[in-house]
């Protein structure tokens, strides 16, 4: 809930509040009708900054957030730091006529309830270009409990063998978190995040650090039950735990001592208490430690609480509907008698701008986010009608009226009940769409999830040992972000990545050499900062310069800057010594997340890791005896196809996780065999499915096998039988088409790979 308060305190300075308000009112009243007259904005600030003081003085905390925002933005004006004036002025008059409603509720309820005030805060942050607040911004749970737990500082890290232990548990991580981000295989990978999770909360027990792990395991409990949605938040969240996991590996002598990232620690109780649903003993023991059923209002709170604070009254709407409708039937009429004229000048449609700013200007005020910016787009388009030599065509004309009857169908709607049912939809809008368009908003997103797939790419590039076929595929992915991007515009971006495509495929692919760790996490810094580029975007930041100066000095210090002939040149020879492990500082930056702690380190066996995977395994094999009956009677059963190539890929990732080498080289012939029978490249037959049956067969051996000790099983035939079934079909399409005929040439890689990646994997 809110913060309790008792009304007396407000009666109080009630009426001194209104009234300065209503000079601040007026001051800005007289500023918007002459904005010359900065003196008048200056008065406002000032009745702004005595409403603030006297707001904390009785410790209404939530109003008092809200006037200080409107002072930040009001001082944003005066010092030309907006982008749009207009903007700024209807949003900080907006808040202005709201603040008296939302004390007319402290006032009933006696509860100073900042949740309830969010989207107007956001719209005064967003004015000034700052971050959005999150709901979390606003979530005060009790931390006390996570400050008092443990002080001392112990060497249970400093063993080599219970590092070695960390560094395969984050790999066992990295490997679950993978296949999160990709949507895939979620209640395995979620399965697998709390195993790991479990040992980690054993590891930290009695430290700083303990309490996270066990705020991690409450998180991942909430997704695994569908309380919460797999957002791009979440899986930001789970990002960050994976580099607190490596702040494990990485700083062995201190990390145990540091205390938790406070914001991160924030974030993961704050989804806890979303969870409310939730009574499992963990939650609750969560809830009760940090007093999260006070730090967060239940959503109906929320609601009540808005609705009777977003807007004005039942009459007030109508009243306002009805001048709009009056309005709008003025400017369609002018617009009517602008088209049937026989002789029109371009000029007599500025006559229409002074009616449409003050409809879009009463439709910020009641909150119509949608139907403002559509006022607002007409706005813009008609001035530079006006300033054009050209004839205006019919079609722009009536492209006009279109718009206006859309303001009109959404003020039907809210004067039919009084229903305030667009107050919300500036909220619901993507911010980034504001500066980009829907549609460019959607190929943002979409550049974004191939993104990831890409870094998924080199994950997988890194854990299989520089299996250069994981990155076949690399370069397409990328080339299609770099066409996206170039539609919207944005050059600089794709130039860079450009770049990174032309690094991976004469470096990686076709010199095959292997980098060093340096070079893999220049790699990284690359690929992350674009990401975070893209994302800043989609939220409406537009200050993105620093960021993609990042990606541009990466880029360059490989050889390969952006629009530019590339530097680097091939090495001559490659130390075997040179070659890195698995152990990558990449897989951080491509990937991230944080958990809970606490157990003796000796406790953390290699026999607990070998005992996931055996138990993950029966279980695979569980799947593929149910579904390759099916793919065997209908070949074309796709659903069965998918799962079982979702089988094999999951033997081959974990597989090499845990060094069953055998085993994850079939599988990796195996699925490789099945993307060709996805992709139709390879037809189903004899052959095929007698390959798929014996494999089927080996694979309890070789889990046994590996069980005993022994990760060397003989595969040899089977991997020779499954290679030779696609390089043959391969060769055969090449041969057809007259392409090439070297069986060695990776014909219809970007087809067959891009199939492998939006089929369903874990």
């Amino acid at each position: 809930m809110g913060n309790n308060h008792d009304s007396i305190a407000l009666d109080w300075v009630r009426g001194e509040i209104q009234n300065t308000l209503t000079q601040g009112q007026h001051a800005l009243e007289s500023f918007v009708d002459n904005r010359k007259d900065t003196a008048r904005l200056r008065f406002c600030l000032n009745y702004l900054h005595q409403v603030h003081g006297t707001l904390q003085m009785v410790e209404l905390y939530g109003a008092a957030l809200l006037t200080e925002e409107m002072e930040k933005l009001t001082q944003a004006i005066l010092g030309n730091q907006v982008n749009s004036e207009n903007e700024a002025v209807e949003v900080l008059m907006q808040a202005i006529l709201q603040l008296p409603q939302y004390l007319d509720h402290i006032d009933s309820s006696s509860d100073d309830f900042p949740l309830v005030l969010l989207p107007l805060l956001n719209d005064l942050r967003a004015a000034r270009g700052e971050a959005l607040l999150s709901d979390t911004s606003l979530f005060k749970p009790d931390m006390s409990p996570a400050r008092a737990r443990g002080n001392s500082i112990d060497d249970r890290l400093q063993e080599p063998k219970v590092l070695d232990h960390v560094r395969k548990l984050r790999q066992m991580y990295q490997f679950a978190l993978a296949g999160v981000v990709r949507d895939a295989d979620l209640e395995a990978n979620f399965d697998y995040m709390q195993k790991v999770i479990k040992r980690l909360v054993r590891l930290c027990q009695k430290t700083p650090r303990g309490e996270l792990w066990k705020a991690a395991a409450g998180f991942v409990e909430t997704l695994q039950l569908r309380a919460n949605p797999v957002n791009a938040a979440v899986k930001s969240l789970l990002r960050e735990l994976d580099s607190e996991i490596r702040q494990l590996t990485e700083n062995p002598g201190t990390a145990l001592a540091q205390a938790a990232p406070e914001a991160l620690f924030k974030n993961l109780l704050y989804y806890i208490a979303r969870a409310r649903e939730l009574d499992s003993p963990r939650i609750l023991a969560l809830r009760a430690d940090y007093q999260l059923a006070q730090a967060l209002p239940s959503d109906d709170d929320v609601d009540a609480a808005r609705s009777r604070v977003s807007g004005p009254n039942r009459d007030a709407i109508h009243s306002v509907v009805n001048a709009l409708n009056e309005e709008l039937a003025k400017l369609k009429d002018s617009l009517d008698l602008f088209v049937r004229a026989d002789l029109r000048s371009n000029d007599e449609l500025e006559d229409l701008l002074p009616g449409l700013h003050q409809v879009a200007n009463t439709l910020a005020v009641i909150g119509l986010g949608v139907p403002r910016k559509v006022v607002s787009e007409q706005i813009d388009l008609l001035a530079q009608l006006v300033r054009q030599d050209q004839r205006v065509t019919d079609n722009t004309l009536m492209d006009i009226a279109g718009a206006l009857l859309y303001v009109e169908a959404s003020l039907a709607n809210l004067g039919q009940d009084g229903q305030h049912e667009d107050i919300n939809q500036r909220d619901l809008m993507n911010p980034g769409s504001r500066e980009l368009g829907d549609a460019n908003s959607a190929l943002l997103r979409e550049s974004r999830n191939t993104l990831e797939q890409a870094k998924s790419a080199v994950v997988n590039f890194i854990a299989s040992q520089w299996d250069t076929r994981e990155i076949e595929h690399l370069p397409a992915l990328l080339h299609s972000i770099c066409g996206g991007l170039r539609l919207i515009p944005l050059e600089r971006a794709s130039e860079l990545l450009e770049a990174m495509e032309g690094y991976i495929n004469d470096v990686l692919l076709s010199s095959r050499e292997v980098p060093d760790w340096q070079q893999l996490d220049t790699l990284a810094d690359a690929v992350t900062s674009i990401e975070y580029y893209l994302e800043r975007l989609s939220d409406g930041i537009r200050d993105n310069d620093s960021v993609l100066r990042v990606a541009e000095a990466s880029l360059e210090s490989l050889g390969f800057p952006a629009g530019q002939v590339p530097t680097w040149r091939p090495r001559a020879d490659i130390n075997e010594t040179d070659i890195p492990l698995v152990d990558a500082p990449l897989l951080d930056a491509l990937s991230a997340p944080t958990l809970d702690a606490g157990a003796p380190p000796d406790e953390l066996l290699d026999d607990e890791i070998v005992g996931i995977f055996i138990e993950e395994a029966e279980e695979v094999l569980a799947t593929i005896q149910e579904y390759y009956p099916r793919l065997q009677r209908n070949h074309d059963d796709r659903a069965a196809l998918a799962e079982m190539r979702r089988a094999y890929h999951t033997f081959k990732g974990s597989g090499r996780l845990v060094g069953a080498s055998s085993l994850s080289e079939l599988a990796w012939a195996v699925e490789n065999l099945l993307n060709k029978l996805i992709d139709q490249t390879v037809k189903p037959n004899d052959d095929v499915f007698s390959l798929i049956s014996d494999a089927n067969a080996h694979l309890p051996q070789l889990i046994n096998e590996f069980r005993a000790g022994n990760p060397q099983g003989d595969v040899a035939n089977l991997v020779a039988r499954a290679e030779a079934i696609t390089t043959t079909r391969r060769a055969d399409t090449n041969t057809n088409t007259n392409t090439n005929t070297n069986t060695n040439t990776n014909t219809n890689t970007n087809t067959n790979t891009n199939t492998a990646i939006n089929t369903p994997a874990s």
